[in-house]
């Protein structure tokens, strides 16, 4: 679990003229999370929502936590002297890993999404079969237990 700097999340989607609607979308986390970061109501968040913010805000992760003051997002390695067309082989690759993460992500808040919208159902059942069934044990006209 990481602890973000609400003041350096805030600012940067502010520069990008992202609203929080926008950041959540992007990063595949609810809206309802980010605007609880940025006001302070979570504390830490897990490795995987700290990259995808990091990724959507176009940043790193060591200055989301404050490690570190330099806001740019990492280069990519240098692997010694490639060929072009492996050059290319190597971009696609690590588009389709970063397409990957970005779609794994946004599977993986769907999945949370669902399984809310289940456990609202579910509660939402019960309390109507509850209610039923305080009905049912009354008789017409008798007052409801207290």
């Amino acid at each position: 679990m990481a602890t973000v700097d609400v003041r350096r999340m805030t600012r940067l989607r502010e520069q990008l003229q992202l609203t929080k609607t926008d950041l959540a979308r992007i990063a595949g986390v609810s809206q309802s999370h980010i605007s609880q970061i940025e006001l302070g109501r979570i504390n830490s968040i897990g490795s995987a929502t700290l990259l995808a913010l990091a990724i959507a805000l176009e940043t790193n992760t060591d200055y989301l936590v404050g490690a570190s003051d330099d806001p740019r997002p990492p280069k990519a390695q240098a692997i010694g002297r490639i060929k072009p067309d492996e050059e290319a082989l190597l971009r696609t690759y690590r588009l389709i890993v970063q397409d990957n993460f970005k779609h794994a992500v946004r599977e993986h808040a769907r999945m949370l999404a669902d399984l809310d919208d289940q456990t609202r159902r579910e509660a939402r059942q019960a309390a109507r079969q509850s209610q039923s069934a305080g009905r049912a044990g009354r008789v017409d006209g008798e007052a409801a237990p207290e």
